[in-house]
This record gives structure tokens, C-alpha cells and sequence, in this order.
């Protein structure tokens, strides 16, 4: 039986034209690419998906519990009655840092109805970029509920030492009083 069969599939291929016999092997080199590559791939992709989605099941926090959370978080942020006590921080580390601030602007936003008002600050200052770097650290630093919202650097010639920095800082301070 086997080599009648062998001899059929002989005398088939030898009917075939060229064209046939490439994409019968084309056929075959897919089949055996999907079943050597492509499945078992498939397949370590499926179980690392379910342990994912295993571990990425987290408990629900109960609606008690994420109000407190919140409450705990907006408490960390100072009040707005401490506005001027933080202006007056972010100059003291200036100060600190040998560093004068020019062109000082304020601008706050009135949204009474947000959990957060924002204390936009504007200024200006000359320095070397390391202490314009330091500087904004510490700030940043000592001062969390601070965001920069923009910084633009300038010189005059690529020989300057002293660069201009025009900082602009907001301010984050809890609604509550």
C-alpha cells in the first residue's frame, strides 16, 4: 500500500507545472511556520495574559475608604490664607541660594468650586544654569505642592556664563479654610 502511494504522489508532482509545485511548497513552509513558530508563541502570549489579568484583579476600594484618601490627600496641600507665607519661602530659598528675582507678577485663578486653587507666579532671574538648576530643585523640593509650568532659558552669545531663566511656578493650595 505505501509504495503505491508513494508512487502516486510521484507521478502528481510530475504532473505539476512550475508555478504549482512553488506554491505547494510556499503551502507547506507556512504550514510548518505556523505550527513550529507562531502556535507555540501564541500560546506562552496566552498564559502570561492570564497571569496578568490574575494579578492585575485588585480589590475594590469600598467608597468610605477612597473619601478618606482624598481627605487625607487634600490635607497635605496648605491653605490659601498661607499664600503670602509661601511667596515669601520661595524667596528665602532665592535668597539662600544667592540668586534675586526680578519681574515678579502673581496671578491666581478664582474657582470656588475646585478642590485645588492655583497661585500662578512669574519672575525672572540671572544665573549660571547650575544655579538655576539648584534653585529650582530646592524649590521643587522644599515646596511639594509647587508645579513649574514653564521655564525659558536665554543668552546673549554662547560665550555667556549668566543665562536669563523666565520661570513661571504654580502654586497649589487646599479650597478649605
Amino acid at each position: 500500500m505505501m509504495p503505491k502511494l508513494v508512487w502516486s504522489m510521484v507521478r502528481l508532482v510530475e504532473k505539476l507545472s512550475l508555478i504549482s509545485k512553488l506554491a505547494l511548497f510556499l503551502l507547506l513552509l507556512i504550514s510548518l511556520a505556523y505550527l513550529l513558530l507562531y502556535r507555540p508563541q501564541l500560546q506562552s502570549f496566552q498564559v502570561l495574559k492570564a497571569q496578568l489579568m490574575s494579578q492585575s484583579q485588585a480589590k475594590p476600594i469600598a467608597a468610605n475608604q477612597q473619601k478618606n484618601q482624598l481627605i487625607t490627600y487634600l490635607a497635605q496641600f496648605p491653605t490659601t490664607s498661607a499664600r503670602a507665607a509661601s511667596v515669601g519661602t520661595l524667596v528665602d530659598i532665592a535668597k539662600q541660594e544667592n540668586i534675586l528675582l526680578d519681574e515678579i507678577t502673581y496671578k491666581s485663578d478664582a474657582n470656588t468650586d475646585a478642590s485645588f486653587n492655583r497661585y500662578h507666579v512669574s519672575f525672572s532671574l540671572f544665573a549660571k544654569y547650575a544655579e538655576v538648576h539648584h534653585f529650582l530643585q530646592s524649590v521643587l523640593t522644599q515646596m511639594p505642592f509647587v508645579a513649574l509650568e514653564t521655564l525659558n532659558l536665554s543668552r546673549e552669545t554662547v560665550e555667556d556664563e549668566l543665562i536669563e531663566a523666565r520661570i513661571q511656578l504654580c502654586f497649589y493650595f487646599g479650597s478649605r479654610t
